[in-house]
């Protein structure tokens, strides 16, 4: 991508975000299946769109987390780290919020 191109929004849902919501959930949870989560994630993400693809993060992490919500909570919970200051921190680095989210609208 030059510098001349905006990044689309989609594409913050990427190989690198399953990678570092992977990392941040082990090292929380270290049971938690870091490869299983990403190869369910990966291959699908080129030909979706924004909103499906955090689907599918949120599939994967009901697929990969402890069953039942209150377990699976307190897992991301503890993997969400230290709170963002400012609105700015979510568009710079809390990308990984929006999958988290819709996993608990959901």
């Amino acid at each position: 991508m030059s510098e001349n191109e905006k990044k689309l929004f989609k594409d913050y849902f990427d190989e690198n975000l399953v990678r570092r919501m992977a990392g941040m959930i082990t090292a929380v949870h270290p049971q938690f299946p870091a490869e299983a989560f990403v190869n369910q994630i990966v291959p699908q993400l080129d030909v979706l769109e924004m909103k499906e693809r955090s689907t599918v993060f949120v599939q994967a992490l009901r697929d990969h987390l402890p069953t039942g919500f209150a377990s699976a909570w307190a897992v991301l919970e503890d993997a969400l780290g230290a709170e963002l200051s400012g609105a700015d921190g979510v568009f710079a680095d809390g990308w990984h919020y929006w999958p988290i989210a819709q996993f608990i609208e959901t």
